[in-house]
């Protein structure tokens, strides 16, 4: 009998560390595609999210850290539309603003395509 609670204990403490589990101290993001187009290939400070079609929501997002910037989202977005590659409006964001770190819980970004005189970038905002 010992073997066999042995062996269910240790089953629900593998079940219990998946990827879906809290972990404290840490930050979860779902993003919102409202660009008009789906988005291919996207990261988020280099962490890959994969596709996203258009108004498509992604599934909570972990990450160690989140960055603000004047109370925006301060994360480099990147992914395609159409085969051309675009970044995100976060690179204007310089040191001597209000940048700080989201505190541990769940957000939601919502992602769109500002468009500009020479180029289009991504715009993040909180929902």
């Amino acid at each position: 009998m010992k073997p066999v609670l042995t062996l269910l204990f240790a089953a629900l403490f593998l079940f219990s560390c998946g990827e879906d589990s809290p972990v404290p101290n840490a930050v979860y993001v779902k993003f919102v595609n409202q660009t008009g187009s789906p988005i291919r290939n996207a990261t988020v400070d280099a962490q890959p999210i994969g596709d996203l079609a258009e108004k498509e929501t992604t599934s909570y997002v972990r990450f160690k850290q989140f960055g603000t910037d004047t109370g925006f989202p301060d994360a480099k977005f990147e992914g395609q539309i159409n085969g051309e590659t675009y970044g995100s409006t976060s690179k204007f964001f310089w040191c001597g603003t209000e940048k700080s770190k989201l505190k541990p819980g769940k957000y939601t970004v919502v992602v769109t395509l500002s468009e500009g005189p020479t180029e289009s970038l991504f715009d993040l905002r909180f929902k």
